[in-house]
């Protein structure tokens, strides 16, 4: 994690669905000091996540190919409240959804540490929450190339996040908050 004057600055370097990475090119969300339109931004004023295009656009194919695959849907047109979103189905509830990880380099570039994002994290009912015709729609946007990108409020739900920032470390780990 890298702090700046204004925000904390993560080090993203791949994302995958359903165990398959993507493969994105992790330029994209390195960190520039003298940028400010790139990197990888941890923001709990930002209601959902943001990626840059070239992020964005791999994870939107997988997740249009996971629901077509498993059950027929196909994606409503664009211009809709979200970029991606889907009609309700019966029973949507109980299907299951692609799961999304998040590949953050380790403090120590040892490694890895991954922030798994389940339905919860990534979909909701829209109807819920703007009073508009139901629909199921991905709480992730685009934004154009190169960013900034950011993890917004929306994917860090039931996720408690340890900030310790004289070791310049960064832990989450899922939890109900409201149980």
């Amino acid at each position: 994690m890298i702090a700046s004057n204004d925000h904390y600055y993560l080090s993203l370097f791949d994302i995958s669905v359903n165990g398959v990475r993507l493969q994105i090119d992790p330029d994209i969300f390195e960190y520039d000091a003298h940028d400010d339109r790139k990197g990888f931004i941890i923001d709990t004023g930002a209601p959902t996540s943001i990626l840059a295009r070239s992020a964005y656009d791999p994870l939107k194919v997988a997740i249009v190919k996971y629901l077509r695959d498993a059950y027929g849907w196909l994606p409503r047109p664009p211009g809709q409240i979200m970029d991606l979103c889907y009609s309700l189905y019966p029973g949507y509830e109980q299907l299951s959804y692609p799961v999304v990880i998040l590949h953050f380099v380790s403090p120590d570039q040892s490694g890895e540490v991954d922030m798994v994002l389940t339905k919860d994290h990534l979909f909701v009912d829209v109807s819920l929450v703007s009073g508009a015709d139901h629909g199921l729609c991905l709480m992730v946007a685009p934004t154009d190339d190169p960013g900034p990108s950011l993890l917004g409020a929306f994917q860090q739900s039931n996720i408690v996040f340890l900030h310790d920032l004289p070791n310049d470390r960064l832990y989450f780990v899922p939890q109900q908050c409201a149980s």
